[in-house]
């Protein structure tokens, strides 16, 4: 499993590159827009300039937490986890009732991959599924709320 856990990790890396790429191109074009000499008030009702200024802050806020993101997929240490372990981020899990398997990040979660004719899917530790998963080990069932409703699972395996 070590194999497709570095799969994982660089399918992640390589789309968090794709994105910060974009994100940084963004902010650079809002910012140039939010310093345009055409941005300027012509009124105390023209709010062209502020608003193109919130869009280059909030584009530089997602810029820097792609950047952390792309730090601690970096960072994680690719391991296999022992029968007995408890869930943690690295941990490739799989419920009972799913063939999908889940990989535990430590932050980008939401994406699924195809590894190996196999679907992951990749929760977040702050994610309600991921959050629950912390801490379980082979055996546990677990219930988190979803927005589909309270959902209730069964960990098969923890590698």
């Amino acid at each position: 499993m070590l194999a497709v856990k570095i799969q994982i990790i660089e399918q992640l890396i390589n789309s968090l590159e794709g994105n910060l790429t974009a994100a940084i191109q963004a902010y650079q074009e809002y910012k140039a827009n939010a310093q345009d000499d055409e941005m300027r008030s012509e009124s105390k009702w023209d709010t062209r300039g502020i608003e193109a200024g919130y869009l280059a802050s909030a584009q530089e806020r997602r810029t820097k937490e792609l950047e952390i993101e792309l730090i601690q997929i970096k960072q994680l240490k690719v391991r296999n986890f022992c029968p007995d372990e408890e869930i943690a981020v690295g941990a490739l899990i799989q419920l009972e009732s799913s063939d999908k398997l889940y990989f535990i990040a430590p932050s980008t979660g939401g994406h699924t991959l195809s590894i190996d004719s196999k679907e992951i899917q990749i929760l977040s530790i702050n994610s309600p599924m991921g959050s629950a998963m912390l801490g379980l080990e082979v055996g546990d069932d677990f219930k988190f709320d979803s927005p589909l409703g309270p959902l209730e699972y069964f960990v098969r395996s923890v590698q």
